[in-house]
């Protein structure tokens, strides 16, 4: 029982980080994105280019992003505990 908390717990906070992350490399195909959109796609950008996905497009980036985000929020509701 608690290992599915704490499972929930970890896939609930990863999908969520990654829904900014997703935003960020959207906002790098806008070229009238705001500012702060801007800088959150520089440090997107950074973070693709540590893990090797530099080399994939902005735009697939963001859908890769979108879909891991998507399911880590459905994990997390899945294996929520219930009573």
């Amino acid at each position: 029982m608690r290992w599915r908390f704490l499972l929930m717990l970890v896939c609930a906070v990863l999908g969520v980080g990654l829904a900014p992350l997703a935003l960020a490399a959207f906002a790098h195909v806008n070229p009238s994105a705001s500012d702060a959109l801007r800088v959150l796609s520089v440090a997107e950008g950074l973070l693709a280019r540590r893990v090797g996905a530099s080399g994939i497009d902005a735009y697939f980036r963001g859908l890769m992003y979108l879909g891991l985000s998507c399911a880590l929020i459905w994990t997390a509701a899945y294996v929520k505990p219930r009573s």
